[in-house]
């Protein structure tokens, strides 16, 4: 058995001299649900993070295996170097919300 859930990765960038954070986003099948600070190599040749956050959703109106994610993934913030080498591996930017 095996858990859909909604992995977003943190990269500390710096931009014309200001820092921020940049946030990819991607979904994933993990074999388990994952403690704080427990390692997770992506394996898809980005290397491996810690586990910053786990959020769990209820099930509100959808059926199970329908609708989004109900577990939310947090890694700690990374190098921002690693930032295009995610981004060419498939992870989608997270924009802000508006």
């Amino acid at each position: 058995m095996s858990l859909t859930v909604l992995v977003i990765r943190r990269f500390g960038v710096k931009a014309n001299g200001v820092a921020s954070i940049a946030q990819v986003v991607k979904s994933l099948e993990l074999p388990a649900l994952p403690c704080r600070d427990v390692v997770l190599d992506f394996a898809d040749g980005t290397g491996e993070a810690l586990v910053s956050t786990v959020r769990m959703r209820a099930m509100g109106e959808h059926p199970p295996a329908v609708g989004p994610p109900r577990v939310e993934i947090k890694m700690r913030t990374e190098d921002g170097a690693g930032l295009v080498c995610v981004l060419k591996a498939g992870w989608a930017p997270l924009l802000p919300s508006t």
